[in-house]
């Protein structure tokens, strides 16, 4: 189903697009200019053209037809917790989605209808509130388009598949200013969610799953065992079922007074883990694990909607730098290498270094950057000072150094930070993405954090 909005087409100028809108438009000169620019990634320094603030589907609609008629570009952004790969933005229209941020759930049909502010949180609370879950991510702050788009790697990834896979149904705008519904095995549905920048997405519909309470925690031992732990790890996931995924980390916690004492400046080495199983499996599961004599041992049974904080992300932004790879494997003298970088190497000042288990549903998904990964190698590192981001990037090259013998020819767009090869994020797509952007978006009106093409000159 497509449709026009009712407002006449006829933009001369930004200010016949801010009489239109039912949000607003905000320029350099008007008050709340940074607020209205400023993404959730601190490093991030935005300056384009304009701020329109969508208030409608109409909005956004309103805002691409604009800015193809005045020969101008639109970043569409919820969060912005990928925005630095965005380029230069002086030609460009910050589209920010936040306030459309309705959520439907139809209990009956196991479905949500999700518009495109709406974050992980909002998501996952609505669902439970069905008795229901969606496949999200980590981080509970993330926008839920945004996580899709990027991918989506959650804790149900391994027995679920990435976010994506549950999406049904689009609602977006194409270049041309239309409002179109469309659905799984339409070619426009299959580009925008490969990652093709040829559309602003306004809503998307997604698959709900029943999944029961979880066995979930964390385990910390001190830094020095990290060695000893990353290997245990490894081994213990060899044999790990699909309905299990786990992190093995080394965590930096700050020394600040919202972070409680006993962790507060200390660092751990650390495994995180999701167990779809009872009490009674998941005590066997995790037993090689404690046997290995944890100081602290977090696990109980909890409902997925309690999982938002086992990742330990920080709740407020921060200015922080990452990198990341896929790991084709994970043999023992590579997870030496990372031990070796992250403990006693340039990488020992990055605030957290994980390495994600991969695999299972992962593998079962067509076209996806993981599919034959073992693992995710991302590394963080929080950066006040021009200082810490120089040790940051010297430690980001350490671990790059690490893992380069299995690192896959693939990235994922969600944790690739700055600008990458079309072809390392898209692989085998790219040349029928490229087609669809010649296809729905020739004048590159739509801009994205990746794009499938260099953009067009100025």
């Amino acid at each position: 189903m497509d449709r026009n909005t009712r407002a006449p087409n006829n933009f001369r100028t930004l200010d016949d697009l801010a009489a239109a809108l039912t949000g607003a438009l905000i320029r350099p000169t008007d008050a709340g200019w940074d607020q209205a620019r400023a993404a959730w990634q601190l490093l991030a320094d935005q300056r384009p053209i304009a701020v329109v603030t969508a208030a409608t589907t109409d909005d956004v609609a309103l805002t691409v037809r604009a800015a193809a008629a005045l020969g101008l570009r639109v970043a569409p952004q919820s969060t912005g917790h990928n925005a630095t790969p965005l380029d230069d933005l002086a030609r460009t229209i910050l589209l920010r989605t936040g306030a459309l941020d309705r959520v439907e759930i139809d209990a009956d049909a196991r479905i949500a209808h999700v518009e495109a502010g709406v974050r992980c949180a909002d998501l996952t609370a609505a669902a439970a509130a069905a008795g229901l879950v969606p496949i999200g991510g980590f981080s509970a702050d993330v926008g839920v388009v945004g996580l899709v788009l990027g991918g989506g790697l959650g804790w149900f990834a391994r027995s679920h598949g990435p976010s994506r896979a549950s999406v049904l149904e689009l609602e977006l705008v194409t270049a041309d200013g239309v409002i179109r519904r469309v659905r799984a095995g339409d070619a426009l549905f299959d580009s925008v969610l490969a990652g093709a920048d040829i559309a602003v997405v306004t809503a998307l519909t997604l698959r709900l799953h029943a999944i029961g309470d979880v066995v979930a925690g964390a385990l910390f031992w001190p830094v020095e065992s990290t060695r000893d732990i990353f290997h245990a790890w490894t081994a213990w996931i060899a044999t790990a079922p699909e309905t299990v995924t786990s992190v093995a980390r080394v965590l930096r916690f700050p020394d600040t007074p919202e972070v409680p004492p006993m962790f507060a400046g200390r660092t751990f080495a650390i495994i995180e883990a999701v167990a779809q199983a009872n009490a009674a499996t998941a005590h066997d599961l995790l037993a090689p694990l404690r046997e290995l004599s944890p100081l602290i041992d977090t696990f109980d049974v909890v409902a997925p909607s309690a999982l938002a904080g086992l990742h330990m992300d920080p709740p407020t932004p921060v200015p922080a730098l990452g990198c990341s790879a896929l790991l084709r494997t994970l043999p023992a003298d590579v997870v030496d290498a990372v031990v070796t970088a992250v403990t006693d190497g340039p990488a020992d000042t990055l605030t957290s270094v994980e390495l994600r288990h991969l695999g299972g549903a992962l593998d079962r998904t067509e076209a996806s950057p993981t599919r034959r990964s073992a693992a995710l190698l991302f590394a963080v590192a929080v950066v006040p000072t021009p200082a810490a981001a120089d040790a940051a990037t010297t430690g980001f090259q350490a671990l790059s150094d690490a893992v380069a013998a299995v690192r896959s020819d693939r990235d994922i767009s969600s944790f690739t930070e700055s600008a990458a090869p079309p072809e390392r994020l898209f692989g085998r797509d790219l040349p029928l993405l490229v087609a669809a952007k010649a296809r729905w978006d020739a004048a590159d009106v739509i801009h994205a954090n990746h794009p499938v093409r260099a953009p067009f000159a100025d």
